[in-house]
């Protein structure tokens, strides 16, 4: 699936997810549809000031990625 290569086993900003699976063919409710079906997570990340960034990921590969 295209979405599992873009986010492999990291946080990938939203604009950048849906610019490559564009890139790939996918229109926009392939990305919906297949971001459920691989159960992706959506995490909200604001900064100093007020800006906001959206971040996908994939709770398995990050879990890998970072248990110790």
């Amino acid at each position: 699936m295209i979405l599992e290569e873009i986010l492999k086993d990291d946080f990938v900003d939203i604009k950048k997810v849906y610019e490559i699976a564009k890139q790939q063919g996918m229109k926009k409710a392939d990305i919906k549809t297949e971001k459920y079906k691989l159960g992706v997570k959506t995490v909200q990340v604001s900064s100093e000031n007020g800006e906001d960034m959206w971040l996908w990921y994939l709770p398995k590969k990050i879990w890998e990625k970072y248990h110790v």
